[in-house]
């Protein structure tokens, strides 16, 4: 064959590899790429669409081949470094998928896609200036990106920076109503928010009507068997079924509850991979599924299938969460647990577990009926090895008492800040102690300070730190603490039980949600009621109170160290009982309106 014959197959097979590719036939178009190859292994376009193929069907080292072969065919395709910064950030290549998004906007600057890389790795990596610029840039030659609009809300969420999130998760939701799970990123910063109790509701309702919507309820489930007293069949949707916040107070829990007369069935909706706690859990469920490749009908259908008596979503309006499953109603009593501390805004969810603080609120905020419980949460630290300190005070040896706080930057309010720097100068002797990772970036490091400084309170006395990224290197901080100052109006969570399982009280501040309230549940449940204000001038006062009375404080630690032997938010046995007598009662409820 000539080399006009040739260059003629090979234009010829190309376009019928570009149509393919349209048209979905990925792998008849790679068939055909193959063929190009044979005949010109060096041809820039075939190689480049190899490698795209390759990073879709995830075979992202084959795809680094090509791509490399690619960009040397053609050295100044930022199309292709792009590519191949796609798949070297899949491998977790990190650094070097940085490198070549760069050279991609260097070769072609109006690439959005490679900002929005660039922006996800600074994301993720705790650099939220950067990342905010990246995002920004990307809708600057994109502007009906919804990735880029959904993934900058998150940067400005992280940074507390919530009614600018909730502006542009909308704007995202706007250019794509199907995704549900951006109208969650929605709800989830309108709960945090010191705006809740004004918009909340409303917004939640107008996401269960969506959901509604695209859903087709089943009406009946033949196959159940309505016996009052018989073993249940308990499903739990979740996508945190891996070493995560959630599997800390529940791992424990699960194991014992798998000890009861009751079938438990997982239903894990995560495409990572599965780690050491996922095969733990897996040994203590009846029956596992991974659903995260099901659509919302299929997994709806699957568990209706199932014959699942009780359905338990673990995740609410969290990063994983399927909602939208529930509602189908698949199964017939569905309950909305732990994952997130507000409503669904699904009719279709029957009850939303709580204890007797956190339901003592605005009712109207939950379209569930809230079911009441002694613990709704339980940290089991088992295998743990790390000095605590219920008889030390840092300050015994500085002169200087420590505050501090671990929870999120997004949950640090104005109205937080506002107290804590009250606090500071009421107590001349003392410094605020924070954690967290986003205090690696600089910029926002000084933007966080100068919260602060805009009150009077000098940079020296905040000790903004970062832990190294160990769970010890992360408990050990606790120890710098004397007093820890939960947030409001989104109070902390498993963060306030490790502070206590460390040794170290807080204050919280009661709400009128459940959010606002799971700090004073969890002190209420180790029997340390005289730590929780009721308004913010009490809050400063319990904090200022304690700082300057030592003895108070060390026989406050304590009580704490003989509550926690006996309280159910740090035994398994005792909240699994609790739980179990729930799913009884609901059942018992449910088949006696029948």
């Amino acid at each position: 064959m000539n080399q006009l014959a040739q260059q003629q197959l090979v234009k010829k097979a190309l376009d019928l590899g570009f149509q393919c590719y349209s048209s979905g036939k990925l792998d008849e178009s790679e068939m055909v790429f193959q063929k190009v190859l044979s005949l010109a292994p060096s041809n820039f376009d075939a190689n480049h669409f190899l490698g795209i193929l390759c990073i879709r069907k995830r075979s992202y080292e084959d795809a680094i081949q090509y791509l490399v072969a690619a960009i040397q065919a053609k050295p100044k395709s930022g199309d292709a470094f792009h590519h191949l910064a796609c798949a070297l950030l899949e491998l977790k290549r990190t650094e070097a998928a940085l490198e070549n998004f760069q050279i991609a906007v260097t070769l072609k600057p109006e690439l959005a896609a490679s900002y929005r890389g660039m922006g996800d790795i600074y994301s993720a990596t705790g650099n939220v200036t950067a990342a905010i610029k990246n995002y920004k840039l990307s809708l600057k030659y994109d502007k009906n990106s919804v990735k880029s609009y959904n993934n900058l809300g998150h940067v400005y969420k992280t940074i507390s920076e919530l009614m600018l999130a909730v502006k542009f998760f909308k704007k995202a939701y706007e250019l794509d109503s199907s995704r549900l799970d951006i109208f969650s990123n929605i709800l989830m910063c309108v709960a945090m928010s010191e705006k809740a109790n004004e918009l909340y509701e409303h917004e939640a309702a107008s996401y269960g009507a969506a959901a509604a919507k695209k859903a087709k309820k089943f009406q009946e489930w033949p196959n159940l068997n309505l016996n009052p007293k018989k073993r249940l069949r308990v499903g739990f949707v979740s996508g945190d079924f891996r070493s995560h916040v959630v599997t800390k107070l529940t791992a424990a829990f699960f194991e014992q509850l798998s000890h009861l007369d009751v079938e438990l069935i997982a239903y894990h909706n995560n495409w990572t991979k599965d780690d050491a706690m996922t095969t733990a859990l897996k040994s203590v469920f009846s029956e596992w599924y991974p659903v995260n490749f099901l659509d919302d009908l299929a997994l709806a259908k699957k568990i209706h299938t199932d014959s699942i008596d009780i359905l338990v979503d673990m995740s609410g309006h969290s990063a994983h969460n399927r909602l939208p499953v529930f509602a189908y109603k698949p199964a017939p009593i569905q309950v909305s647990w732990l994952g997130f501390f507000a409503s669904s805004g699904l009719a279709e969810m029957d009850y939303f577990i709580a204890d007797k603080v956190g339901a003592e609120t605005t009712s109207s905020l939950y379209v569930e009926e809230l079911w009441t419980v002694d613990s709704f949460q339980c940290l089991a630290m088992g295998g743990i090895d790390i000095d605590r300190c219920f008889s030390y005070l840092p300050s015994e040896d500085s002169n200087v008492f420590t505050f501090g706080c671990m929870n999120r930057i997004d949950k640090v309010s104005d109205s937080v800040i506002d107290v804590w720097t009250n606090i500071l100068a009421k107590c001349p002797q003392s410094q605020l102690y924070l954690n967290s990772s986003l205090f690696k970036d600089d910029e926002f490091k000084q933007s966080f300070l100068n919260r602060f400084l805009s009150k009077g309170i000098e940079s020296d006395r905040l000790l903004l730190e970062y832990h190294d990224g160990t769970y010890q290197g992360y408990l050990s901080s606790f120890k710098k603490i004397d007093l820890v100052l939960d947030t409001f109006p989104y109070t902390g969570s498993t963060v306030n039980m490790e502070s206590l399982w460390m040794g170290v009280p807080y204050v919280s501040l009661l709400g009128d949600t459940i959010i606002g309230r799971t700090g004073s549940s969890i002190l209420k449940g180790v029997n340390l009621s005289e730590l929780i204000a009721s308004d913010e001038q009490e809050y400063i006062d319990t904090a200022v109170n304690y700082a300057k009375d030592p003895s108070k404080l060390k026989n406050t630690k304590m009580i704490l160290h003989e509550s926690i032997k006996t309280s159910g938010f740090f035994n398994p046995s005792l909240i699994a009982e609790d739980f179990m007598q729930a799913f009884e009662q609901m059942w018992q409820r449910y088949v006696g309106a029948k």
